[in-house]
């Protein structure tokens, strides 16, 4: 009898772990197959199906407009298996010393996980927790102008999100923390439970007036006035857009996507082999970025925390203007979490025709191991000693401020030079927030989908 029902959770484990999510309404084609079924227009086409994509669509789908539509592209139309999305975090339970280089390395090279081109977007890789930005990083990174919308979008939040867990022992952590005069708190989790709230769930929330489509945007095309009019796929036609495009690409691929559209500067548009539609030489500049080192910590028992909740707890703290300080425990084995990252960037970088170039700049650098030393003597105050390479840093996968508010696109995130073209995801930030910015990916898309709500 043991035996039996060891096979059949054994099979339904599988089943569950190998079979991709299948969400109710979410109409997913090839190009060909959404001619022949749907058609080839819509109200709004959505380029990118991540965080801010996703949530884009559903906000635009919902608008007062009721009957509007909605066509996502996006280069992979399902979400990915569980055994994609978990696959290295089951194995690196019992192997973590050996999983985590190898997690690195694949988020690393393989353009699989760089770009994340499944349905959600780096949510699909990342640790799905955010500390919740401040007001005064919303008018920094977008400008004042955006506030009204943020105290708005902060009714959205529970809906997106949950607070971590906590423990009487991290509690007093954080107080000491702030004792110390530092600020920050709880994050959020995507989460519910042992559920992540995944972004391609709000695309089953409007009656299924969005589709999505599977396919690579080759570039987005105009008519004579330099209005938006759809999107051309690669070995396909056009998708058109009666009323607007919302680039969501993300801070890497929605400058190559202007590039290749015609926008940016004359030369690299020239070696995307494309038509110079409106030059702007700042079309991806300002690349910026937070890096960030891993510390072992050893704690004091009055910080201790249950090791096998099987909850994340975090906790995020600002150190200065320079630090961003992450403090928790991982999922299951309880490992300590003890994060350092820089919390601003002084070393901007840039995305060419063919990718990114950024990394940790002298001044990012040599700002941050002060900082860091200043850090370890003030923790050593409450009982906390970190230790670990603080020159060893590598990308916390934030990439953002490519395609800026007051220099690609206005205030109203519409792409300066042309007629409704949106920017909707984090490339539209002036300046990176202090802190992880996922938060931020769907607060902008909120943002642009209100804004385009107003102008009609």
């Amino acid at each position: 009898m043991l035996f039996v029902v060891a096979t059949v959770v054994s099979v339904v484990v599988l089943v569950f772990i190998f079979v991709p999510f299948r969400r109710r309404h979410i109409r997913v084609y090839d190009p060909a197959k959404l001619a022949k079924n749907s058609g080839c227009v819509y109200d709004y086409v959505v380029v990118g199906g991540g965080v801010s994509g996703c949530y884009a669509a559903s906000r635009l789908a919902d608008m007062r407009h009721k009957d509007s539509t909605v066509c996502v592209i996006n280069l992979n139309g399902e979400p990915p298996t569980l055994c994609q999305i978990f696959g290295f975090c089951l194995i690196g339970v019992p192997f973590q010393w050996i999983v985590r280089p190898i997690t690195y390395a694949l988020r690393s090279y393989s353009r699989q996980f760089v770009n994340s081109s499944f349905l959600g977007g780096n949510s699909n890789i990342n640790a799905g927790i955010c500390p919740l930005p401040q007001r005064e990083d919303i008018a920094d990174s977008l400008g004042a102008s955006f506030l009204s919308y943020w105290d708005e979008f902060s009714k959205e939040i529970p809906k997106l999100s949950s607070a971590t867990a906590t423990s009487p022992g991290l509690e007093r952590m954080a107080r000491a923390f702030e004792a110390l005069g530092m600020t920050g708190g709880a994050c959020r989790s995507f989460t519910r439970g042992w559920l992540r709230i995944h972004p391609s769930t709000f695309l089953n929330r409007v009656d299924g007036r969005i589709v999505v489509v599977t396919a690579n945007a080759e570039r987005i095309e105009f008519d004579e006035s330099k209005r938006a009019i759809g999107v051309r796929l690669a070995n396909f036609g056009v998708i058109r857009a009666r009323r607007g495009v919302v680039v969501t690409c993300g801070a890497i691929e929605t400058p190559r996507l202007l590039f290749r559209s015609g926008i940016g500067d004359p030369k690299i548009v020239a070696e995307c082999g494309a038509t110079l539609v409106h030059a702007n030489d700042r079309v991806g500049r300002n690349l910026q970025e937070h890096w960030v080192s891993r510390f072992r910590a050893t704690l004091p028992s009055r910080f201790d925390y249950p090791k096998f909740h099987p909850e994340i707890m975090s906790f995020k703290y600002r150190y200065g203007d320079h630090l961003a300080v992450g403090f928790g425990k991982c999922k299951l084995l309880g490992g300590t979490l003890f994060s350092v990252a820089t919390a601003q960037c002084q070393d901007p970088g840039w995305v060419g025709a063919t990718g990114p170039m950024i990394r940790m700049g002298e001044r990012d650098m040599g700002t941050y191991k002060e900082e860091v030393a200043k850090l370890k003597r003030d923790l050593l105050e409450i009982g906390v000693r970190i230790s670990g390479d603080a020159s060893r840093l590598k990308s916390n996968w934030h990439y953002s401020c490519t395609a800026s508010v007051g220099s690609v696109c206005d205030t109203t995130l519409a792409v300066s030079g042309v007629d409704r073209l949106y920017i909707g995801d984090v490339s539209a930030m002036k300046k990176i927030t202090p802190m992880n910015v996922q938060i931020m990916s769907y607060f902008i898309a909120f943002a642009v989908a209100k804004r385009i709500e107003h102008s009609i």
